[in-house]
């Protein structure tokens, strides 16, 4: 229950209310407070470079007054991303859903923080991507870019579309249709 809410925190939602302002901000005040959107197919430079996309370089610096943010691995196979002052937030939220020891929980926030990387991109948008968290993505020469709410994921291509594809095979839709209708907001 507590990942539950604390995922309802993330990416902007609080379940039977629709969007929330807090801790983030909202979609409808500003326009640029949640990453959205897929950016496919941009490529790895041979120094390990990638390109941020535009929006979610504005949602950074509104986010965090910065062009900072923090990159890390997920459950999923690739990296997450955040403004570096969501970062606490999220940190926060995984370690108060961990206090009721559950070892699977435990040992993915050690993997989890131990390799989150703070990373500042150039004013084009360009960072390099480090290279324990390029080889835990399986990234080669080409990402994908997804914004999720208040986080970001980087994918390699075919990794994504694998992932993407399973996850429809096994979806249970009536599951996800109870959830849309609680966590949208009314019309």
């Amino acid at each position: 229950m507590r990942l539950r809410h604390c995922w309802a925190i993330l990416t902007g939602q609080q379940p039977g209310l629709g969007r929330s302002a807090a801790p983030f901000g909202s979609a409808r005040e500003h326009d640029v407070d949640i990453f959205m959107g897929s950016f496919k197919d941009r490529s790895v430079e041979s120094i390990r470079r990638v390109r941020l996309p535009a929006r979610f370089r504005r949602v950074i610096e509104h986010a965090s007054g910065s062009r900072e943010c923090v990159l890390t691995v997920s459950p999923e196979g690739c990296l997450t991303g955040c403004a570096a002052s969501t970062w606490p937030h999220l940190v926060d939220c995984i370690q108060e859903a961990i206090t009721e020891f559950d070892p699977t929980l435990l040992a993915f926030f050690h993997r989890f923080a131990a390799m989150a990387n703070l990373v500042k991109p150039d004013r084009q948008g360009r960072f390099s991507l480090p290279p324990h968290l390029m080889q835990f993505a399986g990234i080669g020469r080409r990402v994908h870019f997804i914004g999720c709410g208040h986080f970001f994921e980087i994918w390699d291509p075919q990794r994504f579309d694998e992932s993407l594809a399973s996850s429809l095979a096994t979806a249970d839709l009536t599951s996800v249709r109870g959830f849309l209708r609680v966590t949208m907001p009314p019309e």
